[in-house]
């Protein structure tokens, strides 16, 4: 679970085009198709989450899946409330809106 956690920040930081973002320039002056590939990065490393997290588990493979899916919406939430204003509002609603459908693939 904490590597699904880390993962896309790790992926951010070794983007060249995130790199204003971890210097201190904001996220204001990161264009919208950067947040596009963020989205990406979290769709891609929700869904190889939840599946290891799928065949790991000893029973009920999707209950432990949605677990996982239920705490990214919980964390999103949290995330999308505390930079709220930070960032384009569509990415922090689509952060929370994905972490169920990644569970469920």
């Amino acid at each position: 679970m904490l590597r699904h956690a880390t993962a896309p920040d790790s992926t951010q930081r070794s983007d060249p085009g995130f790199r204003g973002y971890h210097s201190g320039v904001g996220f204001r002056n990161i264009c919208v198709a950067l947040f596009a590939l963020a989205l990406g990065y979290r769709i891609v490393f929700g869904i190889v989450g939840c599946g290891v997290t799928a065949r790991l588990a000893p029973d009920r493979p999707m209950l432990h899946a949605f677990i996982l899916g239920g705490i990214g919406v919980v964390l999103s939430s949290a995330g999308a409330i505390a930079m709220w204003g930070q960032g384009p509002a569509w990415y922090a609603i689509a952060v929370i809106f994905i972490s169920l459908p990644c569970a469920c693939i």
